[in-house]
């Protein structure tokens, strides 16, 4: 294989735009009907004008369902991911060792959560998950404590037929005065020219190439042609620190298709239906007065007439300017109503999935989001396994305070987006097995054959919950009743008894 300083990474960079072309054009199309900022224009900087749409239901769906998914997969103040000893390994222990190991890693996880949450990562997903809905690609460098987010416009990738990474390289511009004093000095020496600090049109023009090369990934950094001295990195595939993430996978390609283009059609058809209307509607508010050219009634009089004044003239003389197209609006209207349902079923808005009726139950309105979020299993197998689970591997080996967990003896997991939707229906199922068993048979007769505690963990592990130290076993459950039947005893018999201690007092010392 061609050696990695053999070649320039401006020179591979531009090669592999050609195939990147198409994709781009794509997601700048998408983000003109969604989030314009996502994917402006080639060219565009901060001073761009960029297109304003007639509608808003693109931008809303994708913020929807983008904050919907980083909540999925990225939930507020609880680990998306579990620790776990594994079961070969659990087996040759004792009961009280699991129990501490567990208490141990859950300790562990959510120490891990702090910091990830101080990080300031979550903004960063949330935009990562909008990138996916519009672009179907994104880049994220993970390499720092800072997250790092690249759009399409700013990388290029080459993959296998499988979808593993071969190639990689990433253009980004920076400042000068960013850069270190060696740095600059090299570039001096290479291209005989000193570089100082310069105005924004002077940014330089960094790329970063990584290859794949036997099973270790090979990359260095170059700048103006120049390859930088020690930026020379070898990585195994766990610890690259770049994700390049595709919201659909497609066999024998290197990018993947967006969410918003399998709708686009409806998108494009919305806005040009709402451009119409709001043409038509901003004609018709228009008041226009005609005045008949040979008539007794002057404009002149009426415009210059205040209220209630009497102005000579014939009523015949005057009419209204009006536009006829009130049944063409109607067919309009009613169409880009159809459509917006439809987009609103696709982005997951409740409001627009929900059945139009003065009566809508709350068991219906559970069963149609329950079916919208399994329209989302895909993207949420597809995110745990290229996002979440590297994300959080690469995250924990950063962490100086947090020690290296053997992988022959605990297990990672991730318990957020496609699991807890397996749990969300392992739930259903379970109350309505419950539910079932209570109206044929009845509910003390249900309770007396269904343990508490076996139906409350099914229940919290079905919720994701981390059921340590509040589930007490038979036995102390048994204890406790046992319990407070002598402590109620003793306090029903308690007047008794006292009474009939005074009577015997009270016989003795008459005797």
């Amino acid at each position: 294989m061609e050696d990695k300083r053999s070649f320039s990474a401006a020179e591979r960079y531009k090669t592999l735009e050609t195939d990147r072309q198409g994709p781009l054009d794509r997601a700048r199309r998408n983000a003109r009907l969604t989030l314009p900022w996502i994917m402006p224009p080639d060219g565009s900087d901060a001073q761009t004008e960029l297109y304003d749409p007639f509608q808003n239901v693109g931008s809303r769906g994708v913020n929807h369902l983008g904050s919907k998914m980083t909540l999925a997969v990225f939930p507020a103040n609880e680990p998306f991911w579990r620790h776990d000893a594994d079961e070969y390994a659990a087996d040759e222990l004792s009961d009280e060792q699991v129990v501490e190991i567990r208490k141990s890693l859950s300790r562990y996880d959510r120490t891990a959560m702090a910091n990830i949450e101080s990080s300031g990562d979550r903004p960063k997903i949330d935009l990562v998950n909008k990138h996916l809905l519009v672009a179907g690609n994104v880049l994220l460098d993970i390499r720092e404590p800072t997250l790092r987010v690249f759009s399409l416009d700013s990388y290029v990738v080459v993959r296998d037929s499988r979808g593993k990474l071969i190639e990689l390289v990433i253009k980004e511009q920076v400042h000068p005065d960013t850069l270190d004093a060696d740095v600059r000095a090299q570039l001096k020496e290479e291209k005989d020219r000193e570089v100082k600090p310069s105005a924004e049109k002077d940014m330089l023009d960094l790329y970063t190439h990584v290859q794949l090369q036997e099973q270790m990934y090979h990359g260095f950094q170059e700048i103006d042609g120049v390859h930088i001295d020690g930026s020379d990195f070898v990585k195994k595939p766990d610890d690259l620190g770049f994700i390049a993430l595709r919201f659909t996978v497609i066999d024998g390609q290197s990018y993947g298709r967006s969410f918003v283009e399998s709708m686009y059609g409806d998108l494009d058809t919305l806005e040009t239906l709402t451009q119409a209307i709001t043409d038509v509607a901003s004609a018709a508010a228009r008041v226009i007065f005609l005045v008949r050219k040979n008539g007794t009634t002057r404009a002149y009089d009426l415009s210059k007439a205040q209220n209630f004044d009497f102005v000579p003239g014939d009523a015949n003389d005057v009419t209204v300017l009006r536009l006829d197209k009130a049944q063409d609006m109607r067919i309009a209207y009613e169409l880009a109503q159809k459509i917006e349902e439809r987009l609103g079923e696709q982005f997951l808005l409740r409001s627009s999935a929900t059945r139009q009726a003065e009566r809508v139950t709350a068991e219906e309105i559970r069963y149609v989001a329950l079916e919208l979020e399994d329209a989302l299993s895909g993207i949420y197998s597809l995110l745990t396994i290229e996002l979440q689970l590297p994300y959080v591997r690469l995250r924990i080996k950063q962490m100086k305070n947090l020690p290296a967990l053997p992988d022959d003896v605990v297990k990672l997991t991730i318990v957020t987006g496609l699991e807890a939707l397996r749990r969300g229906h392992e739930m259903q199922k379970l109350r309505a097995w419950t539910d079932g068993l209570s109206q044929v048979y009845g509910p003390e007769t249900v309770r007396q054959y269904i343990p508490i505690s076996a139906y409350a963990k099914r229940l919290g592990d079905s919720l994701g919950l981390d059921l340590m130290g509040l589930i007490t076993s038979e036995e102390q459950a048994l204890e406790k009743k046992a319990a407070e039947e002598v402590t109620s005893t003793a306090i029903q018999a308690g007047p008794s008894l006292i009474q009939g201690a005074m009577q015997d007092a009270s016989t003795q010392e008459q005797a």
